[in-house]
């Protein structure tokens, strides 16, 4: 599973295994545009959900997590109250580390 920003920007969406991209506004025209021009090999491994999706940026949520920008992430509202108690938690903790993300 991944964001458009993988498909539109890194080309790691042209995989022999199934890929599912989580589409958001105003990204999903570009994103299926760029599924038609390639190689069908590719598009029948693919998969874009593209309704009822929000314009919520993983990287600003984790440039905000990763400062400890609790307050301005809570008024941001990119994640629900539930979410970000939890990261809160984890990062508190020591558990959740920004290398671990560094792929993303």
């Amino acid at each position: 599973m991944c964001g458009s920003d993988l498909v539109l920007n890194y080309g790691r969406w042209e995989r022999a295994f199934p890929m599912v991209c989580v589409a958001r506004p105003p990204y999903i025209e570009d994103v299926k545009e760029e599924i038609l021009n390639h190689p069908s090999e590719y598009k029948k491994n693919f998969y874009l959900i593209s309704e009822n999706t929000k314009d919520v940026s993983s990287t600003k949520v984790r440039k905000l997590l990763f400062k400890a920008k609790w307050e301005e992430l809570e008024k941001s509202e990119l994640i629900s109250k539930e979410v970000l108690l939890y990261l809160k938690t984890k990062y508190e903790e020591n558990t959740l580390k920004e290398d671990d993300f560094s792929w993303m």
